[in-house]
């Protein structure tokens, strides 16, 4: 698991590089350049904080269905015995 999330750590991060340096070395102004970037990262920004809160959400839900299933597996023994 680790060796996939750090794959996918590289990649997110070379993708990030690359963009930010395509964007500086394209021809056209500064401010227009700087202005791209910084909208380039912020919009990549709120995307992980919305894939992590969707994540999050999803990890709640999955550990209130097990702690559920559990409970009625539990249940259901207890009165076979």
């Amino acid at each position: 698991m680790k060796d996939n999330s750090r794959v996918i750590v590289n990649i997110v991060t070379g993708l990030a590089v690359g963009a930010f340096l395509g964007v500086l070395m394209a021809p056209g102004k500064g401010r227009t350049s700087r202005r791209k970037v910084d909208l380039f990262f912020t919009n990549l920004g709120d995307s992980i904080a919305d894939n992590a809160e969707n994540n999050l959400n999803l990890l709640e839900n999955l550990k209130d269905s097990l702690k559920h299933s559990l409970r009625e597996n539990v249940a259901a023994r207890a009165k076979r015995r």
